[in-house]
């Protein structure tokens, strides 16, 4: 409804928002990956000295936790361009 209008909001207030989100966002993608149903030590999934097969760590790590945070970020970002796009498609 609304779009970005950089005369009423400064280019240091408009690189200030975005940069705080993107701190959010790197925030996010540090954060996740910790949380679930089972408690991972990330120093043992990341550094671990045994194999990948017999890490539990980095198997629930790297087969199951990242790529559903990927795949929520795909999804989220595909909401975010369908739902930017839906009202100026609308509007004509």
């Amino acid at each position: 409804m609304h779009s970005i209008n950089l005369t009423l909001m400064t280019r240091k207030r408009f690189m200030g928002t975005v940069s705080t989100f993107f701190f959010l966002f790197l925030l996010t993608l540090v954060v996740t990956p910790l949380i679930g149903p089972t408690q991972i030590d990330l120093g043992k999934a990341l550094f671990g000295d045994m194999a990948f097969g017999e890490n539990v760590d980095a198997n629930i790590l790297f087969l199951a936790r990242i790529p559903r945070i990927l795949l929520a970020g795909l999804a989220g970002a595909g909401l975010a361009v369908s739902g930017g796009r839906a009202p100026v498609s609308a509007a004509k």
